[in-house]
């Protein structure tokens, strides 16, 4: 026969919790034919000297009731014992209905016993049943307690390099454990890159390119942890991670929305440091992020070859979350979300400041998926304000095919941009050159205000 690794431990710690309890109530029949147990069972164990093995037979004892002997104790002890065993193999609903069955058995014998030994002139045995039924009772305890404990141990060594010790403790408390094999679930999706990371690691020397990583993912780990984050990977520079896995967030959307903004302030935080310290390159003291976020469904669990597996997640979800930090890059952007994700956080966090970039159509996709932009505190209250205020009309009219008011729409834009001195891009720009393009030109055929995009 064959068992699954898992199966075959199960079987074997049963046979194990088994031979206990029958150890157990040979035990208790042991301790009070020795007379270990004082009086309480001498009548009932008393041995029938007519045998030298212990029987079912009833004998005489000094006060002229009868006795069933060693063997018939034992088998009355077994008979309310051995169901205990029960506990440890049926699943929650049959050991509530067999662990009240033990109780009412117990508690039924015990009160039948004096009317027995009246009526059969038999000395029945109490304590030794009894305390039988309570030591398989405790060794069955004793053995979850150790397989919980195990449970306990195993999960927070898969999960503590992945998230929070807090929410490591929630996903214990849930008594939610980890599977193998995934399941498909809605969840946030963030990923992660430090902006021409390649130019600022040629300026470092290999131990201070460590240190600076070290520095810099350190900090958005503890940002990731603190919005309870699941951190799926490092990718070099790039950071990956999902929300609302393996604890379920409700609001996992705006906790992911919530975790962008302060990775870009916290970033922000480090340029400042490392622009103090003086001994950083200036590319460093410049150092910016771009992050991308989608919400979708996606599957999740511990995947991979059977020797080698990761808890980690993949799917369409997964792919456009990353094609959203990618593109970012062309639009000028430093925190790309999707529609999907932007209607989910706004219900929990109403007060996100966002504009709408473009509706774009992504290699391999036939369906438009609208990209929005966040802004962090960094960004001036009023600028994101002019600059949204400029921009979505513009975008508006562009979508509608009037390439006119959008050139000038966004022309008023380009000056609102926020992040207009830190990169050659912006939204505004790479809109105003596709709208004089397409006024010239005409749009592409079958254009219907979205965006084809190349980027994989």
């Amino acid at each position: 026969m064959n068992f699954k690794k898992g199966t075959l431990k199960s079987v074997q710690a049963n046979l194990l919790i088994l031979v206990l309890i029958l150890v157990s109530a040979l035990a208790w029949g042991f301790l009070a034919r020795s007379g270990l147990l004082g009086g309480l069972e001498q009548g009932a164990v008393e041995r029938n000297p007519e045998f030298t093995l212990p029987t079912l037979a009833v004998t005489r004892t000094m006060e002229g009731s009868s006795s069933l002997g060693f063997g018939g104790t034992l088998l009355i002890s077994l008979l309310l014992t051995l169901p205990v065993f029960g506990l440890s193999v049926y699943r929650r609903r049959g050991r509530i209905i067999l662990g009240l069955a033990i109780g009412v058995s117990l508690l039924l014998y015990a009160i039948i016993i004096p009317n027995l030994e009246a009526q059969m002139n038999l000395a029945l045995p109490l304590f030794v049943p009894i305390g039988s039924v309570l030591s398989a009772t405790a060794i069955l305890f004793l053995f979850r307690l150790n397989k919980e404990e195990r449970a306990r141990r195993r999960i927070q060594a898969i999960f503590s390099s992945y998230l929070s010790p807090e929410l490591v403790d929630r996903m214990l408390a849930s008594k939610q454990k980890p599977q193998n094999g995934g399941t498909e679930v809605c969840i946030s999706i963030l990923f992660s890159d430090i902006e021409n990371f390649a130019g600022i690691a040629q300026e470092l020397q290999p131990d201070q390119l460590v240190q600076l990583m070290g520095i810099y993912l350190n900090a958005m780990s503890e940002v990731l942890h603190a919005n309870d984050a699941t951190l799926d990977k490092f990718v070099g520079d790039g950071i990956v991670a999902m929300f609302g896995m393996p604890v379920v967030l409700p609001n996992h959307a705006a906790m992911a929305c919530r975790a962008a903004l302060q990775m870009q302030e916290r970033c922000a935080s480090l340029r400042k440091s490392w622009q103090a310290s003086g001994k950083w390159p200036a590319s460093v003291s410049c150092l910016h992020q771009r992050i991308g976020i989608h919400t979708g469904l996606a599957v999740v669990g511990n995947l991979g070859s059977k020797d080698r597996f990761n808890y980690t997640m993949i799917g369409d979800s997964v792919n456009l979350a990353a094609r959203c930090e990618a593109i970012a890059k062309q639009y000028g952007v430093y925190t790309m979300i999707s529609a999907e994700t932007l209607e989910a956080a706004l219900n929990d966090f109403p007060k996100i400041r966002y504009r709408k970039i473009d509706d774009v159509i992504f290699k391999g996709r036939y369906t438009a998926i609208a990209l929005y932009e966040l802004w962090d505190e960094s960004v001036d209250v009023a600028v994101a304000l002019s600059c949204k205020q400029t921009y979505e009309p513009a975008l508006s009219a562009y979508q509608k095919g009037d390439f006119a008011a959008a050139i000038a729409g966004f022309q008023v834009a380009l000056s609102h941009e926020p992040f207009r001195s830190l990169t050659a891009q912006s939204p505004s720009a790479i809109l105003l050159t596709r709208a004089q393009k397409y006024l010239k030109e005409g749009p592409p055929s079958g254009w219907k205000g979205a965006y084809v995009s190349l980027v994989h």
